[in-house]
């Protein structure tokens, strides 16, 4: 009996914040960030690259947030709200990879032929291709 009045009172909340939580919360929280910028910043530049890239954070930062919500408390709170912001993410990066994938797939060929042939016309709107500098050009840089 005298043992149980010299202890400290436990908290009503069983749930108390662990800061590996935080952690990893915060960490997912950089991820769906990461997210939210790559895929739409890769259909000006990375293309493909960037679009897997944000694609890798964001289905990583989700499997963080699904760990997180499984373990209840006030980090299930936060951690709910955060699920939404990486699936909206996760959508917006899906969407520009496979916009970036069909651009590709259908500049492919013709970038082929570009190679093959020295003809760069077709790659540029109205035939205007740039010089690229031979001999037949005025001003060449390097003699």
């Amino acid at each position: 009996m005298a043992d149980e009045q010299n202890q400290p009172p436990q908290p009503s909340n069983p749930q108390q914040f662990n800061y590996n939580d935080g952690r990893e919360l915060k960490s997912a929280q950089n991820l769906v960030i990461a997210a939210s910028i790559t895929g739409p910043v890769s259909m000006v530049i990375g293309g493909v690259f960037l679009g897997i890239v944000g694609l890798v954070c964001g289905i990583l930062a989700y499997r963080k947030i699904r760990a997180l919500r499984a373990k209840g408390g006030t980090i299930r709170l936060v951690a709910s709200r955060l699920r939404t912001a990486c699936i909206v993410a996760l959508v917006v990066t899906a969407i520009a990879l496979v916009l970036n994938i069909t651009y590709v797939v259908s500049v492919y060929p013709l970038m082929v032929e570009a190679l093959e042939t020295g003809d760069y016309s077709k790659l540029f709107p109205q035939g205007t291709a740039p010089s690229t500098g031979g001999s037949n050009s005025g001003n060449a840089t390097w003699g």
